[in-house]
């Protein structure tokens, strides 16, 4: 294989290996500023919705120390069979409740007896708001959060765990999630007399505050890691279902969470796919925080792929544009980088049959190739010097041979000219004395 194509072939080679490796180092960089830019667009939401849940807390507040400071509610403590009090304060309650589409009941309740005094709630089916007649009013002495209301001191508010709903001690069905706010209200010596209780629909709640996204996977947890939200329901509120599913479970590294510190983690999931997630811890904006939440998002392994098939192709693209763009550059010189050397064998070729017209490539130029092309041309003007030098040697041969045959006939007339005298002079001798010669002698 003549050294100009191995050239050519070597540039080619190295511009396709070039493109390549560039190809493969744009779909590595892209990839991973794709996984960045969902980690960092995960984190970002979390903490935005964090921020609206942590809002929604503040509302609650403030609407629970709202209604707790009505007069109708302190004196309804003391005197529950004031039925005109109970009526217009069952009016403050549903207009409340219609006000608020995600509150489901409000409630005063006494901190003596645990007895509901006043309630107002929404029909689960039909979203209708009543009041509810005193027969119907509940005894809930025996729930978590009444004990731990009438725990507080006046004044204080109180965010209880979320709870699947309960009538009559038995779930409801169907299964309503309930997250209660409550506020103490003391009377003037400061002793606790009852609390104002709102349950919020905690679906309503999360509907409107975590509005579901197909790429995303939208988690929330209790302060205990038990799911409250989660793609499938039957593992949500598990504590009160008789088994429980927890965040644990399914992220490693989330552990920290249920303490005190930090208050946000990103961790990956304990499947295969170790897909990236990221967590908050949100604290009530309340007095006491009984309800710490745990909200995260789990990046979708659709979106993932997605986005990883989107940077496949823009990668094969801008490769493939780099190749066909090497590939023309490198045409072009590899041309540029034979071409003298094609044009100097052409030359050096020429020189056998017309060695002085040739005109010689390449003698400006400051390369090898030049250097090359100079030491022809000194090549070229030494073997014209010594054949010039050869040819005047052969003229002069040529006259020497010339002269030489000349002295040669010069010297064998003079020479023969005294061989025919001394033969004459023979003869004549010879002619003189015949008779006195022998035979032998004669001959």
């Amino acid at each position: 294989m003549r050294i100009a194509t191995r050239i050519r072939w070597l540039v080619l080679g190295v511009v396709v290996v070039t493109a390549t490796a560039i190809g493969v180092v744009l779909f590595w960089g892209y990839a991973r500023i794709v996984e960045r830019q969902q980690r960092d667009s995960i984190a970002r939401r979390v903490h935005l919705e964090s921020e609206r849940i942590g809002a929604a807390f503040e509302e609650i507040r403030h609407d629970v120390t709202l209604l707790s400071n009505l007069s109708l509610a302190t004196r309804l403590l003391v005197d529950r069979d004031d039925e005109a009090g109970r009526t217009r304060l069952g009016e403050f309650f549903v207009d409340m409740l219609e006000a608020k589409p995600n509150y489901a009941q409000v409630r005063l309740i006494s901190g003596d007896d645990g007895r509901e005094i006043v309630r107002a709630d929404r029909d689960p089916t039909t979203g209708a708001v009543r009041i509810a007649p005193r027969d119907a009013l509940q005894d809930k002495a025996d729930e978590p959060y009444h004990r731990a209301a009438v725990a507080r001191p006046p004044g204080t508010t109180f965010l209880a765990e979320t709870t699947l709903n309960r009538e009559h001690g038995t779930i409801t069905m169907p299964l309503q999630p309930m997250m209660r706010a409550t506020i103490t209200i003391g009377d003037e010596t400061g002793r606790s007399r009852g609390y104002v209780i709102i349950n919020i629909d905690f679906r309503r709640f999360v509907a409107v505050l975590m509005p579901e996204r197909k790429d995303d996977i939208l988690l929330l947890a209790n302060a205990d890691g038990d799911y409250l939200v989660h793609p499938d329901e039957t593992r949500t509120f598990g504590f009160d279902r008789g088994r429980r599913h927890r965040l644990t479970d399914d992220f490693a590294g989330v552990e920290a969470l249920l303490g005190e510190t930090p208050a946000k983690t990103s961790v990956r999931t304990r499947d295969a796919a170790g897909r990236f997630a990221h967590f908050q811890r949100i604290d009530g904006q309340v007095d006491v925080r009984d309800q710490t939440l745990i909200f995260g998002i789990v990046g979708s392994e659709a979106a993932v792929a997605d986005r990883a098939a989107v940077v496949a192709w823009r990668a094969l693209g801008i490769t493939a544009i780099l190749l066909l763009a090497a590939l023309c550059v490198a045409s072009w010189l590899a041309h540029r980088l034979v071409r003298p050397l094609h044009d100097l064998t052409s030359a050096a070729d020429a020189l056998v049959e017309t060695p002085d017209a040739v005109a010689l490539p390449a003698l400006d130029r400051a390369d090898e190739i030049g250097v090359l092309a100079r030491a022809f041309r000194n090549m070229i003007d030494r073997l014209g010097e010594r054949e010039r030098r050869l040819r005047a040697a052969g003229a002069r041969i040529d006259r020497a041979n010339r002269d030489l045959d000349h002295f040669a006939r010069i010297a064998a007339h003079d020479l023969r000219e005294p061989a025919r005298r001394i033969a004459g002079m023979v003869d004549a001798v010879a002619g003189r004395e015949s008779g006195r010669l022998t035979p032998a002698g004669a001959a």
